[in-house]
């Protein structure tokens, strides 16, 4: 066989194999042009966690499903929709004012063997300490499933896991005061564990100030307006049974001036 021959039957080969990998179902993968991730799946994922933050859930529920309508239309199937709005409990958005949720980042986009896409990631959540000094309140597993629609990707299913709060640095503004028991039913002390009640949410937390001076905290007086940054624990991650009604406990780094 001359060279030219070998040559020519070698890029024959190659040609073989390119098409065999590009176009050929591959076990487990669909085909393999579906495994060319469009960019538009992960905009409309993107752009979905955005929006997340715009459904109240804890609003009444025709307020829920305009915000769905609203903030999920062009990104949702209206099969899906229709669900969500039929039964709101199962509508994914912000459940509390603090923290939110901030958006969606993927962490796998699987092609499927009917050219949909199942993509998997986190929600991650902020407070407004996040958002002005970057970091994270909390998470939860969600996987999605995308396939087109009238020219376009539409999320068709949402499942969400457990959220997970995680220790986070915070700047907490609020009422220097006592903290409220959990158990009100029977004879009240006298104690006072104090604490801080935030402007923001109206919950209590507890001050672990061993990192910090706290001679001069202490001769606050109880009503004192002020600030505190530090790292909050919160009360789900606490293995201890708790004896107030707290959100978390700070571990205080700086006790900033009380606020005139």
């Amino acid at each position: 066989m001359s060279t030219r021959n070998l040559l020519a039957l070698l890029v024959l080969l190659v040609g073989l194999l390119v098409y065999i990998y590009m176009f050929l179902p591959t076990r487990g993968q669909g085909s393999a042009s579906s495994r060319v991730i469009d960019p538009q799946v992960a905009l409309v994922v993107a752009q979905f966690g955005k929006n997340m933050q715009y459904v109240p859930l804890q609003a009444p529920a025709r307020d829920v499903r305009s915000a769905v309508d609203a903030n999920y239309g062009a990104y949702v199937t209206p099969e899906l929709i229709s669900v969500w709005k039929a039964d709101t409990k199962h509508v994914p958005g912000r459940l509390t004012s603090s923290p939110w949720p901030d958006r969606i980042e993927i962490q796998s986009v699987d092609p499927q063997a009917d050219g949909s896409y199942i993509v998997r990631g986190v929600v991650v959540e902020v407070t407004s300490s996040e958002v002005e000094s970057g970091g994270i309140a909390g998470t939860y597993p969600v996987t999605l499933r995308l396939a087109r629609h009238e020219r376009q990707w539409l999320i068709m299913q949402f499942e969400a896991g457990a959220y997970s709060v995680i220790p986070h640095e915070v700047i907490l503004r609020g009422t220097y005061t006592c903290l409220p028991h959990l158990d009100t039913s029977g004879p009240q002390t006298m104690e006072c564990a104090l604490g801080i009640k935030s402007d923001e949410s109206d919950r209590y937390y507890a001050l672990d100030t061993s990192l910090v001076q706290s001679g001069g905290m202490m001769m606050l007086p109880t009503g004192t307006h002020m600030s505190v940054s530090g790292i909050l624990t919160p009360v789900e991650m606490l293995s201890s049974i708790q004896k107030y009604d707290i959100a978390g406990i700070i571990r205080v780094t700086n006790i900033l001036e009380p606020i005139r």
